[in-house]
């Protein structure tokens, strides 16, 4: 994904944070179903957001959403049903692409 980062003064930047971002949830998605606050259904809606980032040149703002997302989960300061398929890119944009 970093590959896709057109500014390449930017990329160790967004890199790093892609990295963090992947350690932090790894470590909580591997946790026993029952205690984990991370779901597979969260790393699909951030997955998704990240692809799709990527091809609009936003990585660095949702990377950023991303990471703000994990840590607000992982300190209990959000609800994880919050975390949905429309939260970054509405299912209208997804639409419009296709159509």
């Amino acid at each position: 994904m970093a590959a896709k980062i057109a500014d390449p003064a930017a990329k160790p930047e967004i890199a790093g944070k892609l990295h963090r971002l992947g350690i932090a949830i790894a470590a909580e998605w591997a946790k026993d179903n029952a205690v984990r606050r991370i779901t597979t259904r969260h790393v699909g809606i951030w997955g998704n957001a990240l692809q799709k980032s990527a091809e609009r040149a936003e990585i660095s703002a949702i990377v950023d959403r991303v990471l703000d997302d994990v840590d607000n989960l992982l300190n209990n300061r959000i609800a994880a049903d919050i975390i949905t398929e429309n939260r970054f890119y509405t299912e209208e944009d997804v639409l419009n692409q296709i159509n």
